[in-house]
């Protein structure tokens, strides 16, 4: 049997400036980010 990734954890960060935070993880990660969360 091969080993194989499934799943990955989550991080949750509070934060007062959440649309700021989210644009960070765009511009500096490159994460797809939504009016939710992100996602990948």
């Amino acid at each position: 049997m091969k080993n194989r990734v499934t799943g990955l954890g989550g991080f949750f960060f509070k934060t007062e400036d959440p649309k700021g935070l989210k644009n960070w993880y765009g511009k500096h990660l490159g994460l797809p980010v939504d009016d939710y969360d992100c996602t990948f």
